[in-house]
């Protein structure tokens, strides 16, 4: 009997020590941050911010690689199958979560991924070219009855907050795809490009994307798909404000790995998350993409990924919000 406890113990020590040089085994090689979108983005020059840190409290090298194509789904999809080990970050926006639901063909589920954290959250704006002649949702729709077949938005890719938002203004005010049809492009970038070559005649990209261009007077902003205005565009109301309080786009950055990644590595690469956006030279750098820190550890951003996920459900099922 106590030969038995003896083995038993030593056991136990051996599966302790095995799981503690585990955890100090990893990392010991680079690890890619996956984008799913094209350079220049704020996904993109987040990641290489938050890229930088992480080398200095991980001990390895950061490698961002871009992997644009079907509205993030090309990159989410090779993250997704990378091995579970740690070193492939996908780093994301929320429509990673949503979109499946949105376009069935989408080859992926967000169950296949385990997140590490929440960056912060992000709202959308809607802008126009500025020969058009209108300053807000209601004379959008307005001359959208009036003008069918004229409008076309760009939007970096079906599903994404951002599209679903200007659906559900249709669905409200009986807009259909011949008076504001959704035209998808691999990301914020190229979704103004498309806005200011006159392609489409509105778009809808996140706000800091498209500052730069409102602040130079080369687009117009008509609305913030928002809760609350924006400090750096005070200007421009609220979608609320315009009374649609159910066109609401706030979003999230977050960063994942495949969902069978060990436990110690998820806490290791939290912890290295949440001590960089605490850091004020991070902070700095964030703040000049005009992107806002709002961290969440890895089981609270659980919660908000299924949240927002039933919430969405019921509501794709009840408005049949069905990408074609």
């Amino acid at each position: 009997m106590k030969r038995t406890w003896i083995i038993y113990i030593i056991v136990a020590f051996i599966m302790l020590s095995s799981t503690c040089w585990a955890a100090e085994d990893y990392p010991k090689k680079p690890i890619e941050i996956i984008v799913p979108y094209p350079a220049g983005g704020t996904t993109d020059l987040s990641a290489r911010i938050i890229g930088e840190k992480f080398k200095e409290y991980l001990g390895v090298p950061i490698v961002v690689i871009n992997k644009p194509g079907g509205g993030g789904a090309v990159g989410a999809a090779y993250a997704i199958e990378s091995k579970p080990d740690g070193y492939t970050i996908l780093a994301h926006t929320f429509g990673v979560v949503l979109r499946p639901l949105f376009e069935l063909s989408v080859p992926y589920r967000y169950t296949q991924l385990r997140p590490i954290g929440t960056l912060g959250p992000f709202e959308h704006i809607v802008s126009i070219n500025k020969d058009l002649p209108i300053r807000n949702l209601p004379e959008l729709v307005a001359y959208a009855k009036e003008h069918p077949g004229t409008l076309s938005y760009s939007v970096s890719g079906k599903g994404a907050s951002s599209y679903i938002s200007i659906e559900l203004l249709k669905i409200r005010t009986k807009l259909t795809d011949m008076h504001l049809q959704a035209i998808s492009y691999p990301g914020d970038p190229a979704a103004l490009m498309a806005l200011r070559g006159k392609q489409v005649q509105l778009s809808v990209t996140t706000t800091s994307m498209a500052l730069p261009h409102i602040k130079s007077k080369e687009i117009s902003a008509i609305a913030i798909l928002s809760k609350e205005r924006d400090p750096l565009l005070p200007e421009v109301s609220t979608s609320i404000e315009q009374g649609f309080p159910e066109v609401i786009a706030t979003s999230y950055y977050l960063y994942f790995t495949p969902q069978n990644t060990p436990n110690h590595i998820i806490e290791k690469l939290e912890k290295a998350l949440e001590r960089s956006l605490q850091d004020k030279g991070v902070q700095e750098k964030i703040k000049k993409i005009e992107m806002t820190i709002g961290f969440k550890n890895s089981r609270n951003t659980q919660v908000l990924m299924d949240t927002e996920y039933n919430k969405w459900s019921q509501l794709v099922k009840d408005e049949k919000l069905i990408v074609k």
